[in-house]
């Protein structure tokens, strides 16, 4: 599954739509790219199968997938140092996106770290309960 940061890609409209090679494509083509860009958002890596039968099924156009195979792959020219598919761009906007999230997240961890420390001040007990109140003495 993917990660909370995953769940959002940045979309540069004028970017995609001024690209070249974007607009050399078939609208078959282009649907195939653009869901098989946001798949490739999701991996853990960045990256997908270089397998025409998971090509296929992941553009969800699996049933014309002999129409635009070859202008799918050519826009795919990218491979990993594994063999699997990526796209320059959108891994280093990838990275850019992974790294803000990690450094967000580690100083949400950090802040939230301190203020459980304000908050208990040194008495709680390991799973996070408070403690009873001690009886005051009546002597």
């Amino acid at each position: 599954m993917a990660e909370r940061w995953q769940q959002w890609m940045p979309h540069d409209i004028d970017s995609w739509q001024g690209s070249a090679n974007i607009q050399a494509l078939s609208d078959l083509a282009y649907r195939a790219v653009h869901n098989l860009l946001q798949d490739m958002w999701k991996q853990d890596d960045c990256a997908l199968p270089n397998d025409p039968k998971e090509l296929a099924k992941r553009s969800r156009v699996a049933s014309r997938w002999n129409e635009c195979a070859e202008e799918v792959e050519g826009y795919f020219s990218d491979r990993t140092e594994g063999g699997k598919i990526t796209h320059r761009v959108l891994l280093r906007k990838w990275n850019e996106a992974r790294d803000i999230y990690e450094k967000g997240h580690l100083a949400r961890v950090e802040a939230g770290k301190k203020g459980a420390a304000k908050r208990w001040n040194g008495h709680a007990n390991s799973n996070g309960v408070a403690q009873p109140l001690r009886a005051i003495s009546s002597e």
